[in-house]
């Protein structure tokens, strides 16, 4: 109400209004016919609910900013696991289809031009899940400086661990959850190692030698469970490790494989 007005009684004031000019026109009005109490009580009341605290406006602002967090949030997960979400719809459509039923059959190298390694120096192949990657060598998996560089171009080596021919562990780690963007992304064929059961194929090429190793079982362990890493035994077995659930630090899962036969490349 954009004008003041003052009701009065002729000898007694009974409050001081906002009015309108129209409403002027009208308390005057209402004043001669000896109605202005009733009138100025209800004016006074509709001055209160005009001074009430707009909730309404809160609620829709409360909602909006909640919202858009919502949204940035599933924005954020969406980026975050869509590695996983990629690798999961390749296996279901595309990998699932093919089988080592053959190799099971009768033991021995996969065949085909599609299970060529990144290199002959040192690199992974495991045919059921289409991984291939070189392995970094001696990469300190408690040093994340240096893992996220290591995984940044390939499958990393654990530092004092063995190598391919010795008879103690090999232990190789791929993604891992809180490392770069970057990393989680190039590793992340390596979140289909759940996949893999007792007597699949993994392939090792190491300084001219082709290694078939064969799956013999994995196990979910927590983080703090290191012992793989310095118990390194007294035979050759090879260990893969990755994140479980896929992208989260929550637990890891290895998958354990022994030798079974060896090739040297000409």
């Amino acid at each position: 109400m954009s004008n003041f007005g003052v009701i009065y009684d002729g000898s007694n004031r009974y409050g001081s209004v906002y009015l309108t000019r129209e409403e002027n026109v009208a308390y005057n009005t209402a004043i001669s016919s000896k109605s202005f109490v009733q009138a100025q009580a209800y004016h006074i009341t509709e001055i209160k609910e005009e001074k009430r605290f707009n909730f309404s406006y809160l609620r829709s602002l409360v909602l909006i900013i909640s919202t858009g967090f919502v949204g940035l949030s599933i924005i954020g997960l969406s980026f975050l696991f869509w590695p996983v979400a990629v690798q999961e719809l390749r296996y279901r459509l595309v990998l699932s289809g093919q089988t080592t039923a053959e190799e099971k059959k009768f033991p021995g190298f996969p065949q085909g031009d599609q299970w060529m390694p990144p290199n002959t120096t040192f690199s992974i192949v495991v045919p059921k899940i289409d991984a291939k990657a070189p392995v970094i060598t001696n990469v300190d998996p408690a040093n994340e400086t240096t893992y996220v560089e290591a995984l940044k171009t390939g499958v990393a080596h654990a530092k004092g661990t063995c190598f391919p021919g010795m008879n103690c562990t090999m232990y190789l780690f791929a993604h891992s959850a809180g490392s770069s963007i970057v990393a989680a992304r190039y590793n992340a064929v390596f979140y289909l190692l759940r996949k893999l059961e007792t007597g699949d194929q993994i392939l090792v090429y190491y300084y001219g030698k082709k290694i078939l190793y064969e799956v013999t079982g994995k196990e979910i362990v927590g983080p703090e469970k290191t012992a793989y890493l310095t118990d390194l035994g007294k035979e050759e077995r090879l260990i893969l490790q990755t994140c479980d659930p896929p992208g989260t630090a929550l637990n890891r899962l290895l998958v354990f494989a022994k030798p079974k036969l060896v090739e040297y490349l000409k």
